[in-house]
């Protein structure tokens, strides 16, 4: 069985590791991707809700292709479990068919919802 026709029985939420680079002596961070790691900091009850992996910056992201096709490698994104696949913020992709979200502010509201945190204030 591949990774694209295994069962996902928990949601797995993707995140650039900070301090990465992109060109020779500078360092960087998402900030999309902070914002998803302060509720992780604020709330670490998060971190056992969901899977959560920090993959470096370099593409290709493999673990994204194999999960949601070449076309969908930007963090941060949550890659939902079957059983929540029918979220109504959720896209589906188009190559492997698995539900997940993209924007950082809808990865917040479903965390809260799912995890049981406090809701965003936008």
């Amino acid at each position: 069985m591949t990774m694209r026709e295994a069962r996902m029985e928990k949601d797995v939420l993707f995140l650039l590791a900070p301090g990465f680079e992109d060109g020779p002596g500078t360092s960087w961070f998402c900030p999309y991707c902070i914002k998803v790691e302060g509720l992780l900091a604020c709330f670490p009850a998060v971190a056992e809700c969901v899977e959560v992996r920090r993959i470096g910056f370099a593409k290709p992201r493999r673990e994204l292709v194999a999960l949601l096709g070449e076309q969908a490698q930007a963090c941060p994104v949550i890659v939902l479990a079957d059983a929540h696949a029918a979220h109504p913020a959720a896209r589906r992709s188009t190559a492997t068919g698995r539900a997940y979200i993209a924007d950082s502010d809808a990865i917040l509201a479903y965390l809260a919802e799912s995890c049981g945190t406090p809701r965003p204030h936008f």
